[in-house]
C-alpha cells in the first residue's frame, strides 16, 4: 500500500494476513454497498477515487478512510463480518443548492414587482 507519511503507522496497525475479495457488491452513481467476512484485521483498497466527499460507514458506524496508491480509496477492516456502506456527496452541493433555491426566489420576486410598476 502506497499512502502519505503521515498515515503510513495507522495503516500498518489495520494489514492482517487475510487475502479475500467482497462477497456482495451493490453500487449506483453515489452509493456503493459490500460486505466482507476476514479471519483477521485488514485494509481494503478500493479502485475508487479519493475525494472527502464520502461518507463512509462500516456495521452501521462512521469510518475513516484513506487516500492510497495513489489516489484510491483505503478503508479499514475489523475480523468478522464487514458491511460497508459509502455515500458520495459533492462537497458545496448543499451550499449551492441553498443558494440557487434562493437566486429562484428572489427572481420570482423581482419578476412580481415588475409586473406591478408596468401595470401603473
Amino acid at each position: 500500500v502506497i499512502a502519505d507519511e503521515g498515515d503510513i503507522e495507522a495503516i500498518k496497525s489495520y494489514i492482517g494476513s487475510d487475502i479475500k475479495q467482497f462477497d456482495i457488491v451493490k453500487k449506483d452513481l453515489n452509493y456503493l454497498y459490500a460486505n466482507i467476512i476476514l479471519n483477521d484485521k485488514g485494509f481494503a483498497v478500493l479502485s475508487i477515487p479519493y475525494n472527502k466527499g464520502w461518507n463512509i460507514r462500516i456495521n452501521g458506524k462512521n469510518s475513516e478512510y484513506y487516500c492510497v496508491n495513489g489516489g484510491l480509496i483505503g478503508i479499514p477492516l475489523t475480523n468478522g463480518y464487514n458491511e460497508i456502506e459509502m455515500t458520495f456527496t459533492s462537497i458545496g452541493f448543499k451550499q449551492g443548492a441553498i443558494i440557487s433555491i434562493l437566486g429562484l426566489i428572489m427572481m420570482i420576486i423581482v419578476g412580481y414587482f415588475e409586473k406591478g410598476v408596468k401595470k401603473r
